[in-house]
Protein backbone atom coordinates (compact mmCIF):
# COMPACT_ATOMS: atom_id res chain seq x y z
CA UNK A 1 0.00 0.00 0.00
CA UNK A 2 1.65 3.66 -0.89
CA UNK A 3 0.08 6.23 0.90
CA UNK A 4 0.50 9.85 -0.01
CA UNK A 5 0.54 12.86 2.55
CA UNK A 6 0.25 16.47 0.83
CA UNK A 7 2.44 18.87 2.04
CA UNK A 8 2.12 22.94 1.73
CA UNK A 9 4.86 24.64 3.81
CA UNK A 10 5.89 21.75 5.39
CA UNK A 11 2.96 20.82 6.80
CA UNK A 12 0.11 18.81 5.55
CA UNK A 13 -1.60 20.82 2.99
CA UNK A 14 -5.05 22.34 3.54
CA UNK A 15 -6.09 21.88 0.51
CA UNK A 16 -4.68 19.43 -2.54
CA UNK A 17 -4.48 22.50 -5.41
CA UNK A 18 -2.51 24.26 -3.09
CA UNK A 19 0.29 21.43 -2.39
CA UNK A 20 4.05 21.53 -3.32
CA UNK A 21 5.21 18.36 -2.28
CA UNK A 22 4.23 14.49 -1.82
CA UNK A 23 4.93 12.84 1.09
CA UNK A 24 5.16 8.90 0.53
CA UNK A 25 4.69 6.12 2.42
CA UNK A 26 5.05 2.62 1.18
CA UNK A 27 3.61 0.33 3.51
CA UNK A 28 4.27 -3.66 3.48
CA UNK A 29 2.70 -6.87 5.56
CA UNK A 30 1.56 -3.98 8.46
CA UNK A 31 5.21 -2.05 8.41
CA UNK A 32 7.04 0.56 6.89
CA UNK A 33 8.98 -0.25 3.66
CA UNK A 34 9.86 3.14 2.28
CA UNK A 35 9.43 6.89 2.70
CA UNK A 36 10.24 9.46 0.29
CA UNK A 37 9.09 12.89 -0.69
CA UNK A 38 8.40 14.08 -4.35
CA UNK A 39 7.46 17.49 -5.56
CA UNK A 40 4.22 18.15 -7.18
CA UNK A 41 5.06 19.32 -10.79
CA UNK A 42 1.38 19.66 -12.11
CA UNK A 43 -0.75 22.39 -11.30
CA UNK A 44 -4.12 21.33 -13.41
CA UNK A 45 -6.02 19.05 -10.83
CA UNK A 46 -6.33 16.75 -13.73
CA UNK A 47 -2.29 16.59 -13.79
CA UNK A 48 -2.35 16.20 -10.11
CA UNK A 49 -4.53 13.40 -10.51
CA UNK A 50 -2.66 12.13 -12.65
CA UNK A 51 0.78 12.19 -10.82
CA UNK A 52 -1.62 10.34 -8.23
CA UNK A 53 -2.25 7.46 -10.17
CA UNK A 54 1.44 7.48 -11.58
CA UNK A 55 3.07 6.75 -8.68
CA UNK A 56 0.71 4.03 -7.83
CA UNK A 57 -0.83 5.99 -4.64
CA UNK A 58 -3.63 4.17 -2.64
CA UNK A 59 -4.01 6.41 -0.54
CA UNK A 60 -4.39 10.38 -0.18
CA UNK A 61 -4.43 12.36 3.31
CA UNK A 62 -4.49 16.06 2.71
CA UNK A 63 -6.78 18.51 3.90
CA UNK A 64 -9.50 19.12 1.16
CA UNK A 65 -10.15 19.22 -2.71
CA UNK A 66 -11.63 22.23 -5.10
CA UNK A 67 -14.30 21.10 -7.22
CA UNK A 68 -12.23 20.79 -10.19
CA UNK A 69 -10.06 18.10 -8.57
CA UNK A 70 -12.91 16.60 -7.27
CA UNK A 71 -13.79 15.83 -10.70
CA UNK A 72 -10.54 14.79 -11.48
CA UNK A 73 -10.55 12.12 -8.25
CA UNK A 74 -14.12 11.09 -9.72
CA UNK A 75 -12.86 9.89 -13.30
CA UNK A 76 -9.62 8.13 -11.34
CA UNK A 77 -11.51 6.41 -8.96
CA UNK A 78 -14.15 5.05 -11.53
CA UNK A 79 -11.16 4.25 -13.76
CA UNK A 80 -9.56 2.50 -11.40
CA UNK A 81 -6.21 4.70 -11.44
CA UNK A 82 -6.80 5.22 -7.89
CA UNK A 83 -7.96 2.30 -5.75
CA UNK A 84 -9.75 4.57 -2.77
CA UNK A 85 -10.55 7.58 -1.16
CA UNK A 86 -11.57 8.98 2.14
CA UNK A 87 -13.25 12.44 2.43
CA UNK A 88 -14.92 14.90 4.76
CA UNK A 89 -14.11 18.25 2.81
CA UNK A 90 -15.51 19.24 0.10
CA UNK A 91 -15.85 23.19 -1.83
CA UNK A 92 -19.70 22.48 -1.88
CA UNK A 93 -20.69 21.54 1.22
CA UNK A 94 -23.63 19.62 1.89
CA UNK A 95 -22.49 17.23 -1.18
CA UNK A 96 -25.13 17.50 -3.73
CA UNK A 97 -27.25 14.58 -3.95
CA UNK A 98 -26.80 13.94 -7.62
CA UNK A 99 -22.75 13.29 -6.85
CA UNK A 100 -21.13 10.64 -7.89
CA UNK A 101 -19.01 10.35 -4.70
CA UNK A 102 -22.31 9.30 -2.94
CA UNK A 103 -22.43 5.92 -4.82
CA UNK A 104 -19.00 4.91 -5.05
CA UNK A 105 -18.47 1.13 -3.11
CA UNK A 106 -14.64 2.43 -3.01
CA UNK A 107 -15.10 5.89 -1.73
CA UNK A 108 -15.69 6.65 2.20
CA UNK A 109 -17.52 10.23 2.98
CA UNK A 110 -17.25 11.35 6.08
CA UNK A 111 -19.51 15.25 7.77
CA UNK A 112 -16.89 17.91 8.02
CA UNK A 113 -16.35 17.33 11.86
CA UNK A 114 -15.25 13.79 11.39
CA UNK A 115 -12.60 14.71 14.52
CA UNK A 116 -15.63 15.41 16.89
CA UNK A 117 -15.25 13.01 19.45
CA UNK A 118 -15.80 12.91 23.39
CA UNK A 119 -12.06 12.88 23.16
CA UNK A 120 -11.46 15.86 20.82
CA UNK A 121 -13.72 17.63 22.80
CA UNK A 122 -12.11 16.77 26.11
CA UNK A 123 -9.15 18.54 24.22
CA UNK A 124 -10.92 21.77 23.18
CA UNK A 125 -11.91 21.96 27.09
CA UNK A 126 -8.46 21.66 28.47
CA UNK A 127 -6.88 23.65 26.04
CA UNK A 128 -9.86 26.29 26.92
CA UNK A 129 -8.91 25.94 30.65
CA UNK A 130 -5.18 26.34 30.11
CA UNK A 131 -5.31 29.46 27.69
CA UNK A 132 -7.48 31.54 30.46
CA UNK A 133 -5.25 30.39 33.01
CA UNK A 134 -2.42 31.39 31.41
CA UNK A 135 -4.22 35.08 30.46
CA UNK A 136 -4.25 35.36 34.18
CA UNK A 137 -0.70 34.34 34.73
CA UNK A 138 -2.22 31.37 37.08
CA UNK A 139 -0.28 28.62 37.55
CA UNK A 140 -1.53 24.98 36.52
CA UNK A 141 0.38 21.60 37.66
CA UNK A 142 -1.98 19.70 36.02
CA UNK A 143 -2.06 21.05 32.72
CA UNK A 144 1.80 21.26 32.28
Amino acid sequence: MKIAIAHWQSRVSPVFDVADRLFLITIEDGREVHRESLRIAGRDPFERAQELAEQGVDVLLCGAVSSALEKALVAALSSGQIGGAALDVFESEPLPKDSPLLKMNNVMLAPHNANSSPAAWERVHLNTIKNLLDGLNIKYERFA
